[in-house]
């Protein structure tokens, strides 16, 4: 008996809760039996991580206004620990799939517009920073309709002033993680540090004190690498996003991924908020079917900000991001919510941490799993309340669907509290297509096809809803139906999902 043979259980505790969820014949699959065959062996040389990092770092060319920068990144990244499986951030992820991979730093920052320009926002006109393989074009970039006392455009720009300047590298200059225990980051350190020691040029954006901006202002990383059919390598741009926020400002931002090809997108964005500041932030991801993507997103929020983010992962074959919010002083509010879509063979992986140090600050973070297919999904979401953060109202939940039998999610809402006056919870739940649900849509005449699409869609509408962008919300609507499961369920009724 298959369900016999697999051990199932569920892990919770007071401070944290985990699982994993998978179909008996995944967990069969996934078991520890080994095999042996006759025909050709193939040995994959392994390849040592250090060796691949530095082969990469060495590709830069930095420009002399960031050589200081770049250094301190190579030095950071020369002292840390870089990622392997025995580290806890790296547990579920198959790092040999980067490290046997070589990747080559692209040079070429232009695309022809007619592909880039279906990833132009609808309402970012005027407001449009283009960056094609992590390198600004002025071609593709629409500034027309930027206020005059807000900045928005290269780190290069020669318009960028001393004053603002300083405030930039600032930002850029800091590293999170640095001295952190590998067990309890989130892992961003090495690949934080390799951008920075490879620093060609940046995203920024200043809004100064008192100053609202009306439309949203969109910055676009655009990846395309197409390689020989001999040329087993991979191409690779490390794209950079600095953001200042001032005293009493407003305004909307998109940080958007597309690209075509195989390539890696190592990003690095980094958000500083004055008091008051209000601001609200969308990551859209849709890279290309083959490539990699790490994107690591620290923000730190002063006095009084009001921070909303929606954060949406549905491209890559293997993409990861890496979201981080620290309050460093009181009564701020963050909402997050966050949905991914993982089809075919995807994998997808989002680690959220929110550090809470001081007293009357809320958050709360919404996240949504849709997997289908032979992908797999890992949220590891961490909300850490420190003594000095009395009065802290924090709320965390993680909802997953699975479409399919073969797919797999791993779920680890984690709560550190050392404060002794606050209000925090969190939970997660994993479920697949309700048979009652769509046994009532079909009394009411809509098809299964249909029923289904709808089903799903629903799962995640507020998230969906949540999105600025028309044409986004159509790419989404397209994939939601493109994973809808055509054929019965393979899941057998009873012990249908295992929790190990």
């Amino acid at each position: 008996n298959l369900n016999s043979f697999i051990a199932c259980f569920c892990i919770a505790s007071t401070p944290s809760l985990g699982f994993i969820a998978q179909s008996p014949a995944r967990a069969f699959r996934n078991s520890k039996v080994s095999s042996t065959s006759i025909g050709e062996v193939i040995v994959k040389q392994r390849i040592e991580p250090r060796e691949w990092f530095e082969s990469i770092r060495k590709q830069a060319t930095v420009p002399e206004p960031f050589l200081e920068l770049a250094k301190n990144g190579s030095m950071v990244l020369s002292d840390a620990d870089l990622p392997n499986r025995k580290q806890e951030p790296y547990r579920y992820t198959n790092l040999q799939t980067f490290y046997q991979k070589k990747f080559k730093l692209m040079k070429d920052k232009n695309i022809n517009e007619e592909l880039a320009s279906q990833y132009f926002s609808s309402k970012g006109n005027g407001q449009r920073l283009v960056f094609v393989n992590g390198k600004f074009n002025s071609d593709l970039s629409d500034l027309s309709s930027v206020p005059a006392n807000v900045f928005a455009g290269s780190g290069l720009d020669e318009n960028v002033g001393e004053e603002n300047k300083k405030i930039l590298f600032e930002i850029l200059g800091n590293i999170d993680e640095v001295n952190i225990s590998k067990n309890t980051c989130q892992g961003s350190l090495p690949f934080a540090a390799l951008n920075q020691a490879s620093l060609e040029d940046f995203a920024a954006i200043i809004v100064p004190n008192d100053t609202t901006v009306e439309n949203e202002i969109q910055v676009l990383f655009i990846s395309h690498y197409f390689g020989h059919e001999t040329d087993k390598s991979g191409g690779i741009s490390h794209p950079r996003l600095a953001v200042f926020a001032g005293e009493n400002s407003k305004f909307t931002l998109v940080q958007h991924f597309a690209g075509f090809g195989e390539y890696f997108t190592n990003s690095l964005a980094r958000f500083s908020l004055s008091n008051k500041a209000n601001l609200t932030f969308f990551n859209v991801q849709e890279e290309s079917p083959e490539s990699y993507h790490i994107n690591t997103i620290q923000t730190e929020l002063k006095q009084n900000c009001t921070y909303s983010g929606v954060l949406l992962g549905s491209g890559g074959h293997n993409a990861r991001t890496n979201f981080q919010i620290e309050f460093v002083d009181t009564d701020s509010n963050c909402e997050l919510k966050a949905v991914a879509l993982a089809s075919d063979k995807q994998f997808m992986d989002f680690r959220t941490q929110l550090g809470l140090a001081s007293p009357d600050n809320t958050c709360d973070q919404q996240h949504r799993n849709i997997v289908a297919e032979r992908a797999e999904c890992v949220f590891k979401g961490r909300i850490r309340v420190d003594g000095s953060a009395q009065k802290t109202d924090a709320k965390q939940l993680c909802k997953s669907l699975m479409l399919s039998d073969k797919a797999r999610v791993t779920v680890m809402p984690t709560l550190e509290i050392t404060a002794d006056d606050v209000s925090c919870r969190h939970g997660a739940t994993v479920s697949d297509l309700d048979e009652e649900a769509l046994f009532y849509m079909g009394c009411r005449g809509i098809g299964e096809r249909d029923a289904k699409t709808l089903f799903i869609k629903g799962f995640a509408v507020d998230l969906i809803e949540a999105l600025s962008d028309e044409k986004v919300k159509g790419r989404l609507e397209d994939k939601l139906r493109r994973m809808t499961p055509t054929g019965p369920r393979s899941v057998p009724s009873e012990g249908a999902f295992s929790s190990i």
